[in-house]
């Protein structure tokens, strides 16, 4: 089952050896769209077990 990236939740993204954040959902889905964020780096939100890679999530379009 894949994880949807949601626009209420706060996230972490660990990129280049550094975690960065809480950024919340909104933010996530325009770091994504600009490209600042790779489908490689992770994430990772309250409530889940590990990281995972930001290509593992399910995202919805950031201007619905």
């Amino acid at each position: 089952m894949r994880l949807t990236v949601e626009k209420t939740l706060n996230y972490y993204v660990a990129k280049g050896g550094s975690q960065l954040g809480p950024y919340n959902g909104e933010e996530i889905l325009r770091m994504i769209a600009r490209g600042e964020i790779a489908v490689t780096d992770l994430l990772w939100t309250e409530g889940m077990g590990q990281w995972q890679a930001v290509g593992t999530f399910k995202i919805p379009n950031a201007n619905a």
